[in-house]
């Protein structure tokens, strides 16, 4: 296994935990924000926010193992990605290394254009919010060049 693959593997395992950590965020914050608002007559306003971009972190972490996997969401109405020729695996690993290129570079221009303004529950920068994108972008892009690094289209 060369350095890249190992790299690639660790940042996957990152994803991974990141995607335990949203989720676990997620479900706990709004199990309080339950409890609270029944049990104690109030809530946060917060919560919502906070529950919507742990859902985004957790779909944006999300890609490096889809890629890894194979796993990404693909038409199979014409080929099946299993029997399907070489240059069919070709053309849809390049439609969705294509893809991931514009997340990360349009997910840029949003972090830093995001900056500039604040959520309206946790008063932080959208720019934080939208890290996510570009983040989730690169490591689907390293998962997918580690993917044709071991088993290119085979």
């Amino acid at each position: 296994m060369c350095l890249f693959s190992k790299l690639a593997y660790i940042l996957n395992q990152i994803a991974i935990v990141g995607m335990s950590i949203a989720l676990v965020v997620a479900t706990g914050v709004m199990f309080a924000q339950v409890i609270f608002r029944y049990c104690f007559g109030m809530g946060f306003s917060w919560v919502e926010e906070l529950v919507r971009y742990s859902g985004t972190f957790l779909a944006m972490f999300g890609l490096s193992p889809l890629t890894r996997g194979n796993s990404i969401v693909k038409v199979d109405l014409i080929f099946n990605r299993e029997t399907a020729p070489t240059f069919v695996k070709v053309i849809i690993d390049a439609f969705v290394g294509f893809c991931l290129i514009v997340l990360i570079v349009k997910g840029a221009d949003l972090v830093s254009f995001g900056m500039m303004s604040r959520t309206p529950g946790l008063r932080v920068p959208f720019g934080m919010v939208y890290t996510a994108i570009p983040m989730g972008g690169c490591l689907g892009i390293i998962q997918l060049i580690d993917r044709w690094i071991l088993r290119p289209w085979g």
